[in-house]
């Protein structure tokens, strides 16, 4: 089978690049052929250990950016214009894709938009959507405001973000055959929202990347470890806040924030924002943050640190918590994050409710305190992935997806 995978930028480190790497050397292995499609590629950023034997084609001239990129006051027509830019730089990267292709898998908005595009004017051949969030415009805005009220949009504003959505939804994501999704949530939000019933389709990871180190009690202090890039959506805050309860109680913990935090305007207003709270609860010199680091860097801290927290809010997955818990780390995960439908409290995972710092704080403390469960949960950890978390696992399940759509299954 030829697939062509198309993910809008390989330009950086996060989740959503990983995960389309992540499947393009998976297909390989299957002995599928596989060309990855991207409008810009740093090659020095992304990945450069994992894409060498990937065949990745760009299109021509890139992402061109409108000349005057924002104009005050006039927030609709600078999405209009910055969506054009898109669709544009959609067209270009659509052009490019072979004419042999059997299968598109696209992973992100931008990439729906080249697989509408490639089915409607160059040719109509099946396409399977990745939809690892829902990001239409009411959707996005509609979350931020979950994380700060201050961001609740103007009655005007929801009705503008409905407009661009229906045109969004009708044109870039409703031609597709199957839409495939990380966790009951995001399926259940598809369904409303789109009315389309969407396949779970859960990422996977290379478990032979991650070295595992046994635990066997916290060390002093115990190291904590939180990675991602700088979202709303992390909570970071409540783990800080977690922090904060312990050191009341005479506990000595440390906590590593690794991720980006500069190369978006959100990034850095989410960032200062912890900071000042970290200041305020007297907490600096036990709270490091590296910003970006290089995937072995982010390895060695798997293997390091005591105890992993992924106090995520609504995001659909959670891959990092995996890639701790393959490197023996164990790990306290909200329920409101997806990863947690898949793990069970004390028997792989600890699990602890939304936005729930005090919880968060037991659960550390649990760790600190006793050894046997802290050993326990980093075999168990490790053991869970091995056998239900690995690229092998969710490639199979997705050429079966594809093979349905060849034959006009869905």
């Amino acid at each position: 089978m030829k697939i062509a995978i198309i993910q809008s930028r390989l330009n950086g480190n996060g989740g959503s690049q990983r995960q389309a790497i992540g499947y393009a050397q998976a297909f390989q292995k299957l002995g599928h052929e596989v060309t990855l499609y991207t409008i810009t590629h740093d090659k020095e950023r992304c990945f450069p250990e994992m894409t060498g034997g990937l065949d990745i084609v760009t299109a021509p001239q890139g992402f061109i950016a409108p000349r005057s990129l924002h104009i005050p006051f006039l927030g609709f027509i600078n999405y209009a214009r910055y969506s054009r830019a898109e669709s544009n730089a959609a067209r270009r990267l659509a052009q490019v894709i072979a004419t042999d292709t059997d299968i598109l898998h696209a992973h992100d908005r931008i990439a729906f938009r080249v697989a509408a595009y490639y089915k409607r004017h160059i040719r109509d051949i099946p396409s399977v959507l990745m939809m690892s969030d829902i990001l239409t415009k009411s959707w996005v805005t509609w979350r931020r405001a979950e994380f700060d009220p201050a961001l609740r949009p103007s009655v005007k504003k929801r009705f503008l973000n409905w407009l661009a959505d229906s045109y969004e939804i009708r044109r870039f994501i409703l031609p597709h055959e199957v839409i495939t999704v990380l966790d009951n949530r995001t399926h259940k939000w598809v369904k409303d929202y789109f009315k389309r019933n969407a396949v779970i389709l859960r990422s996977g990871l290379d478990i032979n990347h991650f070295s595992f180190v046994a635990r066997s009690g916290c060390s002093k202090p115990v190291r904590i470890l939180m990675a991602g890039i700088f979202f709303l959506h992390r909570r970071y805050e409540d783990t800080i806040e977690a922090l904060k309860f312990l050191t009341d109680k005479g506990y000595d913990v440390t906590l590593t924030l690794i991720g980006n935090h500069k190369s978006d305007q959100q990034y850095r207003d989410y960032y200062k924002r912890l900071t000042v709270r970290i200041e305020e609860l007297g907490l600096t010199n036990r709270v490091v943050c590296t910003g970006e680091v290089s995937e072995e860097e982010l390895r060695h801290a798997y293997q390091t640190h005591d105890i992993y927290v992924s106090p995520n809010h609504l995001q659909s997955w959670g891959l990092a918590v995996f890639e701790a818990m393959a490197s023996g780390a164990p790990v306290i995960v909200s329920k409101t994050a997806g990863a947690s439908e898949i793990l069970t409290d004390g028997a792989n995972a600890l699990l602890v409710d939304g936005k729930a710092s005090e919880q968060i704080a037991q659960a550390i403390e649990r760790l600190a305190t006793d050894s046997k469960l802290h050993a326990m949960l980093s075999m168990a950890g490790r053991k869970f992935v091995e056998e239900n978390v690995t690229w092998e696992y969710s490639a199979k399940n997705a050429i079966a997806i594809f093979e349905d759509c060849l034959r006009k299954e869905f």
